[in-house]
């Protein structure tokens, strides 16, 4: 077995400039998580987790790009880095395991104990609701730096969470319907209609003609065809959005059309209720 060596170093912009200069033989560049370490970076927000820049013994970075453009963009030194040195032959066995959820990081972040904070839908639908339509809709922010900006919604995110994202709906609970449910809480709709909004459409049980529009929705969600992405997330979006418009101005629907109407935007901070 070759020998490996390990080391700790503060790594400055040059010195990650000077590392780069091997990147020769890696993955594609992501540009977003290269930006999304970089904002990190810069607001104090990253945090090192014994996660080592590993480089082949043929001066080849194997793993650790990302983090090294971020340094160099940023202008951070990333202190205390470990630098582990591997046999060239045995780099393609690194870094090919699962990548932590949303729900890792909360867990890591302390808070365990709020369901909420641990659901991967509800961050996806958190994240489309703030930057859908806004001059920042192309970032990709971080996990970390999303579970910072969801906890000045907790009470908010768990109430929507208790009323949609707690069913095991899956069609019902996608992200694009979640993100239009909670603008709409944040934007003050009336709570009680919101709450009955939100049983009608997870148990499907209507007691009234204004209820139909929410049904018309609910079927819509359980029979049209199962896809991802953010052109699924839109549709659902602004469909979920003119279904909730409607019920609250009492309008009966029975066909869901697309839509492109946002009724419901995410308020900036300073108007969240």
């Amino acid at each position: 077995m070759k020998d490996r060596d390990a080391r700790w170093e503060d790594i400055t912009p040059e010195r990650a400039t000077e590392l780069l200069t091997m990147n020769t033989c890696n993955r594609t560049v992501k540009q977003k998580t290269v930006a999304k370490y970089t904002e990190d970076m810069k607001t104090g927000n990253w945090k090192s987790n014994g996660v080592p820049i590993v480089i082949g013994d043929d001066g080849v970075i194997k793993d650790g790009q990302h983090r090294l453009m971020a340094i160099v963009r940023s202008g951070v030194t990333l202190r205390n880095q470990l630098i582990v040195t591997i046999p060239k032959e045995e780099a393609n066995a690194y870094d090919i395991g699962t990548t932590r959820t949303f729900a890792d990081v909360a867990l890591f972040e302390g808070y365990a104990d709020n369901p909420a904070f641990r659901n991967n839908t509800l961050f996806s639908a958190f994240n489309f609701a703030r930057y859908n339509n806004s001059e920042s809709a192309n970032r990709s922010p971080s996990k970390v730096e999303t579970l910072h900006e969801m906890v000045k919604y907790m009470d908010e995110l768990t109430w929507v969470y208790q009323h949609v994202c707690s069913t095991v709906t899956a069609r019902i609970t996608s992200a694009g319907v979640v993100a239009a449910v909670l603008n709409a809480y944040l934007c003050g709709y009336p709570e009680d209609k919101l709450s009955r909004f939100c049983e009608v459409l997870i148990r499907g049980n209507s007691m009234c003609p204004e209820e139909v529009t929410i049904v018309t929705l609910r079927n819509y969600l359980l029979t049209s065809e199962r896809r991802s992405g953010r052109l699924h997330i839109v549709n659902l979006y602004y469909r979920t959005q003119k279904a909730l418009h409607n019920f609250d101005k009492g309008v009966i629907v029975t066909k869901s059309v697309p839509c492109q109407t946002e009724y419901y935007k995410f308020p900036h901070k300073e108007d969240k209720r």
